[in-house]
């Protein structure tokens, strides 16, 4: 929604996901490989043995501190989505538009006259 042309758009979704493609699995693979060389077949516990084992204890602090904040940005970004969501499918739907003129206003004021006639028209 912020980039310039539909092109740069494009390009940036690509990069996104060759990012992902290329840095989620070993984020994901290799604390599993590395726990699996270390303990043997233990599971789902794999994990959580490896970050108390592994990680000295002043660390483990900080790694729950980080894995807490990420529930909660995640559980952020989901409430978000939810309540837009919501607004613009059930509001409009069953309630009706809302008129805001401050918004109009800064519309306005950002469209050229002739762009603002013509879609007023």
């Amino acid at each position: 929604m912020a980039a310039p042309t539909a092109k740069e758009a494009q390009k940036g979704v690509l990069a996104a996901a060759a990012i992902r493609i290329l840095l989620v699995p070993p984020i994901v693979v290799i604390p599993g490989v590395v726990a699996y060389k270390l303990f043997g077949d233990v599971g789902d516990a794999a994990y959580g043995r490896l970050v108390a084992e592994v990680l000295p204890a002043w660390l483990s602090g900080a790694f729950t501190a980080m894995v807490a904040a990420a529930v909660i940005t995640i559980f952020s970004a989901v409430l978000n989505s939810t309540v837009a969501l919501s607004s613009v499918d059930f509001h409009e739907q069953f309630i009706g538009n809302v008129d805001n003129p401050a918004v109009d206003t800064v519309v306005e004021e950002v469209q050229p006259q002739s762009e603002s006639r013509a879609a007023h028209a």
